[in-house]
């Protein structure tokens, strides 16, 4: 196991195509070992958002966290 794993922080609202094409670039094209990968739900309104993270956490992958804020914070304060 890599102890230096570098963590990828994405904080998303809506734009359902582009997190489903940059989540899934980080998940083809970096080494599992090598990452963790953190996405941010900041209180998403599009249904497909929400299906999509909920289908991510059902197939448990380790290294794949999802926090879901209870309301929208915007960028600045998702990320902190």
């Amino acid at each position: 196991m890599n102890k230096n794993k570098v963590n990828i922080i994405i904080p998303i609202y809506n734009s359902y195509e582009s997190v489903i094409k940059c989540i899934g670039s980080v998940i083809k094209n970096t080494p599992k070992e090598e990452y963790n990968l953190i996405i941010i739900n900041d209180n998403s309104t599009d249904e497909r958002i929400i299906n999509y993270l909920l289908n991510l956490e059902n197939k448990k992958f380790d290294n794949i966290f999802i926090l879901h804020n209870n309301q929208y914070l915007g960028f600045i304060e998702s990320i902190n």
